[in-house]
């Protein structure tokens, strides 16, 4: 299997680790810098490709994409993956849109507040005409600002008097900062990461916050210890995940007295959890690609079987998509919904009503795509 993995960082630990074990498993690896990408779109369809400092990657030269993608670059890591995975129609880990959610706070609120996920009380404003207002909403005083993207605890900070308020919103949106106001939780400076790899909690660990901070993000100084997840717990993790479409996250939690709530989902999780849990979440993301490669393989010998089958007894499927009797004349019958060969040469259909039989002596036509069959 050839693995392309397009990272923002290429010499970091996690997209190395990605490298040396798709390398034990046998896997050829290439790791494309996104800045150094064209994305190319051809006038002849199916032709569409990318280059990698002048050389061009087809979509035969590859046959997934495992994304690394945070900080500088990202922009044109999102461009690149879409090309990839929309118009050269390979399969990712992690799907771009999945990305630009992750890595907007705001908008990952908004998009677990919609399938039902708790988080902490959220507001965001184009400017702090009334900051008082935008306080008071979040429960008031200590509460948290976030700058609207940021990981490993960058852009976060802890408001805790007016006077401390006040100036921080007004030097941050004179900056032009996008940013949004958090209800602060109590939680002893504690969350869970919770790293989720094809709708399955792969590792779990408690993260404290080193002392002064109450950001417990192992890059900002903190410690963690593995722990194990409540079947709620779990639950939402993977639905964090599933909702910003991601099949692998770092999902953020904060367990309260009165339940718990997601307060991040991270697109690009760190693999420091790996040391502190000794699961080797590099091993899990190859393996989960291997299993989308092979879901398309699959997928891929399902429909040429089908057109095999088609062609054997004596059926074709025209430039409109329909499916004929070879040389008999078109006409339509319903839309029928499955179909079956009963004997040599003859179509059975039902449509989930009333039967019907296609021979060669007819000139009935199924009206159907044939990729659905």
């Amino acid at each position: 299997m050839n693995i392309l993995i397009l990272s923002t960082n290429p010499q970091s630990e996690a997209t190395q680790q990605i490298k040396r074990e798709a390398e034990l498993r046998g896997h050829l690896v290439r790791i494309s810098y996104p800045n150094d990408l064209y994305c190319y779109i051809s006038d002849v369809n199916g032709h569409d490709s990318i280059f990698d400092k002048g050389e061009r990657i087809t979509s035969i030269s590859f046959d997934v994409v495992i994304p690394r993608l945070s900080g500088n670059g990202t922009d044109t890591g999102i461009t690149a993956l879409r090309h990839i995975t929309e118009n050269m129609s390979k399969p990712s880990t992690v799907l771009p849109n999945g990305v630009m959610i992750a890595r907007d706070k705001f908008w990952t609120c908004q998009v677990l507040s919609k399938v039902k996920i708790k988080v902490p009380k959220t507001i965001f404003a184009g400017s702090p005409q009334n900051p008082q207002f935008l306080i008071d909403k979040v429960g008031g005083l200590p509460c948290v600002v976030k700058t609207i993207q940021g990981s490993q605890g960058y852009g976060v900070s802890i408001l805790e008097t007016k006077l401390s308020a006040n100036t921080t919103l007004q030097t941050m949106y004179s900056n032009d900062l996008n940013i949004h106001l958090q209800q602060f939780l109590k939680a002893d400076n504690k969350d869970i990461r919770a790293f989720v790899v094809d709708g399955e909690v792969v590792a779990s660990m408690e993260r404290t916050a080193n002392k002064g901070d109450f950001r417990a993000n192992l890059s900002q100084g903190g410690s963690g210890k593995k722990i194990d997840l409540t079947p709620e717990e779990t639950k939402t993790a993977i639905e964090s995940a599933n909702a910003l479409g991601l099949g692998v996250a770092g999902v953020d939690i904060l367990r309260l007295k009165d339940g718990f709530k997601v307060i991040e989902v991270n697109s690009n999780p760190g693999f420091g959890i790996a040391e502190v849990t000794g699961v080797n979440v590099a091993k899990k993301i190859v393996e989960y690609a291997e299993r989308l490669v092979n879901k398309e393989e699959k997928k891929d010998n399902q429909t040429d079987a089908k057109t095999a089958l088609m062609k054997s007894k004596g059926y074709v499927q025209t430039a409109n998509r329909s499916v004929i009797l070879s040389g008999q004349r078109v006409e339509m019958l319903a839309f029928y919904s499955t179909y079956s060969t009963n004997r040599e040469s003859t179509l059975f259909i039902y449509n989930g009503n009333t039967f019907a039989y296609a021979t060669n002596n007819d000139s009935t036509v199924a009206p159907f795509d044939l990729k659905n069959l």
